[in-house]
């Protein structure tokens, strides 16, 4: 299972409840836990929440931004890339004003 590990002295700390710092005040990484096999993905789910069961801690009703799978579309670069073809995920379009080259 995961849990907070206090890196310059080992001491651990249960990943079920929220904390910031050890008790000594030193930023906590978090151990890594068992990992995720094939059947622990839910393919009924069409959102990131598909991978729960990778993470440490159990949701009641997960929250979705209606984030999807991140589908790629395809786009043209001008002549520099004409060459190959470039996809790039929806998700990094940017906002309005950074696309019609306004200053803020």
């Amino acid at each position: 299972m995961a849990h907070y590990v206090d890196p310059i002295d080992g001491t651990e700390y249960p990943i079920d409840a929220p904390r910031w710092r050890s008790d000594a005040g030193r930023p906590l990484w978090i151990a890594p836990g068992g990992g995720l096999g094939r059947d622990d993905i839910d393919a009924s789910t069409a959102s990131l929440w598909r991978y729960r069961a990778a993470l440490p801690v159990e949701f009641g009703h997960p929250i979705t931004l209606g984030e999807g799978r991140t589908p790629l579309l395809e786009r043209a670069w001008g002549a520099l890339l004409s060459v190959a073809r470039c996809s790039n995920s929806t998700s990094s379009i940017p906002p309005a004003a950074s696309r019609t080259g306004e200053r803020r």
